[in-house]
């Protein structure tokens, strides 16, 4: 009954809207609701009905456009919630995407509208269109850096004449006002549509790349986000599915990889550079005597570890941990993983007001031995300039003394313990057991990972490093540019 109202609510709305951009929306809209009610997540069908009315809201002043546009399906996900391809990959091959239907100006916010032929609308200020063309050398080819001056573009700046040449696939704009001798600019619709700031293009884009969230559930997913270690050495498409894995779940699994160091070390060089840290580049964990110099980790002994994110205490905690088990505990040592981001949903829906306060609150970690004093402050949760999750910070082993002002301490203790028994809920806890040949690479800035008791007597080898997402992000979004059909220089961003 529950499922036919909402899903009642969103037709209704799409019903009284004629433009395909809301009533594909709509789609998003039922298609989020249903994912929610397999899971049992009302809540979020709820959100779902709820993005769906903020688009609408806005729809009003688009009466003026005459034409009926062929509505475009913009379901990103299939039933299981597994990526299909993205915007830009899909818009490589959908040529309506590119070509302009109609166009005309507004003259109060001096920006040039535009709408598609798939019946998207896009804006564009003046201003924006001087400062971001390229067809007169305001970006060096070689080095994609800008040379425009922004400061000399006049506030004020409009198109004297606009004119839309090539079949609808180049925009040639006239300005009223010469800086640095250009007087004429032309855009690539290509390169418009890529880069298209209206609101509903952010919103398709925000849900385009929502991760997908995970619990205990973890292990019938383990085949979806593992790629077999001879193709991810011979082709760069499969190293773009194994980082479009890691962006999407958290985590990816190389499977069949060689039980050596060596080896593992260049699965990882496929992805970036090595991160060089107080345990060095490339390192390896195994049972280490109490009185060992290298013992400067609870991961040396024997003890199980709670779920965590390593490197708190830096100011730059790692962005991607390596782990490749070379030799198990068949006795223990079975590795926990933790979704971070389905923490700070659950958290946000049981305690809005602890979410918030850990979203606000930095806490201390420190990590001390005979060598290093580091300490650093991390809120647990960060967040976007859209109030999206993006980061996911904690440690309960290697908090610090929390210094607070004497009116948030029991607030600080009600939203840590409120945390801490949702990190443990075993629901959300991923039991693996991780064999030989299986490099698993974890997004440590969203997701947790610990391990169950080692035995004494255990020959367990685990070898590892850390990347920067700096390093991770480039190398994707370079596969994605290489490894899409149709890309061109036109295709680069701002």
């Amino acid at each position: 009954m529950f499922r036919q109202a909402i899903t009642r609510n969103i037709r209704d709305f799409s019903s009284r809207i004629r433009y395909p951009t809301v009533n594909s929306v709509s789609r998003i809209a039922v298609s989020k609701y249903e994912q929610a009610t397999r899971s049992q997540k009302h809540s979020s069908a709820l959100a779902a009905v709820d993005v769906y009315k903020n688009i609408t809201r806005g729809v009003g002043r688009q009466e003026r456009i005459k034409a009926e546009y062929p509505p475009l399906d913009f379901s990103l996900t299939d039933y299981r919630g597994f990526p299909l391809p993205s915007v830009e990959n899909r818009m490589s091959y959908d040529t309506d995407a590119f070509v302009i239907w109609n166009m005309t100006t507004d003259i109060a916010e001096r920006a040039l509208e535009v709408v598609w032929k798939d019946g998207h609308h896009s804006k564009y200020h003046f201003i924006w269109l001087r400062d971001h063309e390229y067809s007169h050398g305001t970006a060096a080819s070689i080095t994609n850096q800008r040379t425009v001056d922004t400061a000399k573009i006049p506030l004020d700046i409009a198109a004297e004449s606009i004119e839309v040449t090539d079949n609808g696939r180049k925009v040639k704009i006239t300005w009223n006002r010469h800086v640095d001798g250009v007087k004429v600019s032309e855009f690539d619709t290509k390169w418009l549509r890529h880069n298209c700031y209206s609101h509903h293009n952010e919103i398709k884009r925000q849900l385009r790349n929502r991760p997908w969230l995970w619990g205990n559930d973890l292990n019938k997913y383990i085949s979806n986000v593992s790629v077999p270690f001879e193709e991810v050495m011979r082709d760069d498409k499969a190293v773009l599915e194994l980082l479009r894995k890691v962006k999407k779940f958290g985590l990816a699994i190389v499977s069949n990889t060689p039980t050596c160091k060596e080896t593992s070390q260049k699965v990882v060089e496929r992805i970036g550079p090595v991160r060089n840290t107080i345990y060095g580049g490339f390192w390896e964990t195994r049972l280490l005597p109490a009185d060992d110099k290298k013992n400067i980790d609870s991961a040396f002994s024997t003890c199980a570890l709670p779920a965590h994110t390593d490197g708190n205490y830096w100011q730059d905690p790692p962005g991607i941990q390596v782990f490749h088990c070379l030799e198990p505990d068949l006795h223990g040592g079975d590795t926990l993983l933790v979704d971070g981001f389905k923490v700070a949903e659950d958290l946000k829906e049981i305690d809005s007001d602890s979410f918030n306060f850990l979203c606000e609150t930095p806490v201390p970690f420190q990590h001390t031995d005979k060598e290093n004093h580091l300490v650093s402050y991390h809120t647990v949760f960060g967040k976007d300039a859209d109030g999206n999750v993006i980061r996911f910070s904690l440690n309960t082993l290697d908090r610090d003394v929390m210094r607070l002002p004497p009116s948030q301490v029991l607030r600080f203790y009600k939203a840590w313990q409120q945390l801490c028994s949702i990190v443990a809920d075993p629901s959300n806890e991923a039991w693996l057991k991780l064999m030989p040949g299986q490099l698993i690479i974890i997004d440590n800035k969203r997701v947790m990972h610990g391990r169950s008791e080692i035995s004494p007597r255990s020959g367990r080898v685990l070898v590892g490093c850390y990347l920067s997402h700096e390093d991770f992000a480039s190398k994707l979004a370079v596969l994605e540019k290489k490894c899409s059909k149709g890309t061109s220089q036109e295709d680069r961003t701002a």
